[in-house]
């Protein structure tokens, strides 16, 4: 089973604090992503990779730059085409923790979470997109998929704390029923082995 990851939490669009300067350092940068994206383009993702990085790095003074999202973006699709799935994740993440109302980078992690079947945080992630705006009908099927086997997910891990314990003192999980009452609450009991 898959542990939830940490992911940055969605911020109010005034929290984010995110900066651009008009300054010859953020030309540079700008002139580097372009360079890089004609990389992508052409497949070389290494270089892209590389190249992406130096325009971060020329950041570096500017920690809460949208350039610096869309360059960390950027570097997970890279690493999404070469199949490093935890490059790409890192990538995600570090572009979230700038930018934590990035519609397409918190997709892509969904996505991402979902082909790794960790369904429960897929799912805590289809919610952080849906809190930034609506979802498309497609990313609604998506995120119920997700949440349905994020359910069956969770009852399974109960389950099998539940078995842990009562092991203990010879018992499972299957010897007990869940009964509903006539005034609608309800009771378990231990059904008795023959």
């Amino acid at each position: 089973m898959n542990s939830i990851v940490s992911v940055p939490p969605v911020l109010k669009e005034e929290e984010n604090q995110l900066v651009e300067l008009d300054a010859p350092t953020f030309a540079e940068a700008s002139r580097i992503k372009e360079l890089a994206d004609a990389l992508y383009k052409q497949a070389n993702y290494k270089a892209a990779i590389s190249m992406y990085e130096s325009g971060i790095e020329l950041l570096h003074d500017l920690p809460h730059s949208l350039l610096i999202s869309q360059l960390f973006f950027n570097i997970s699709l890279c690493h999404k085409n070469l199949l490093d799935f935890d490059g790409q994740k890192s990538a995600l993440l570090q572009c979230l923790a700038i930018n934590s109302r990035y519609r397409r980078a918190r997709v892509s992690l969904a996505n991402l979470f979902t082909s790794q079947n960790n369904h429960i945080s897929a799912q805590l992630e289809w919610q952080s997109v849906s809190d930034i705006s609506p979802l498309s009908l497609e990313e609604q099927s998506l995120k119920d998929a997700a949440d349905k086997q994020a359910v069956s997910e969770t009852i399974g891990t109960l389950k099998n704390w539940g078995n842990k314990l009562l092991n203990k003192f010879g018992m499972d999980i299957n010897q007990f029923k869940v009964n509903k009452n006539a005034d609608g609450t309800m009771n378990i009991q231990m059904e008795k082995k023959d």
